[in-house]
């Protein structure tokens, strides 16, 4: 049977964590993103409920030991957000994508990359569920954002005007729309 990505990297990541886990402190950040990666591995192979225990426990020792602004906390609750989005709840993953992106900036990496990318899927999540009012002026700071960190030419910021540009078409505005993609 074909195995995919999923089913080959879950005992990989169970034996990395059961080593970790010989070696001391459970608490530990890269015994956490083990786990981390082992809810992502889990979420991949349909056992959406056992993933969102295994991540909720990682973020809840996470948030405990090293606090909210640490960054094995902060890609805890990204993939807590990206399981609300899979599963169509867009409310929720907006909330988690938004206090993702906030608490990256308190933690002095405003316009970091995970910052861009959990506004992004702010931006995504609030498309999708057809807020685009709400989305058009968080693309819009993401692609100044990433035009000042990578410059004008830098694919990040073309697929960043590319989301403003559909954006802005679907809200009627097709001129600047077409501003954005040139």
């Amino acid at each position: 049977a074909d195995l995919g990505l999923h089913e080959v990297g879950l005992p990989i990541q169970a034996r990395a964590i059961a080593l970790r886990e010989s070696h001391g402190d459970p608490q530990a950040e890269g015994l956490l993103n083990s786990r981390t990666w082992l809810a992502v591995l889990t979420a991949g192979t349909g056992d959406t409920e056992r993933a969102n225990e295994i991540i909720t426990e990682v973020r809840s020792i996470a948030a405990n030991a090293h606090g909210e602004l640490r960054e094995v906390t902060l890609r805890a609750d990204e993939v807590l957000a990206n399981m609300h989005r899979r599963r169509g709840e867009y409310d929720a993953a907006a909330i988690m994508y938004r206090s993702v992106a906030d608490r990256w900036d308190r933690a002095g990496d405003e316009n970091s990359e995970p910052q861009l990318r959990a506004l992004t899927m702010l931006s995504n999540v609030l498309t999708s569920a057809g807020r685009l009012d709400e989305a058009e002026p968080i693309i819009r700071d993401t692609v100044e954002r990433r035009r000042q960190l990578l410059g004008d030419d830098h694919p990040s910021v073309y697929l960043a005007r590319h989301q403003l540009g559909r954006t802005l078409y679907s809200l009627d505005d097709a001129e600047a729309a077409e501003n954005e993609v040139r």
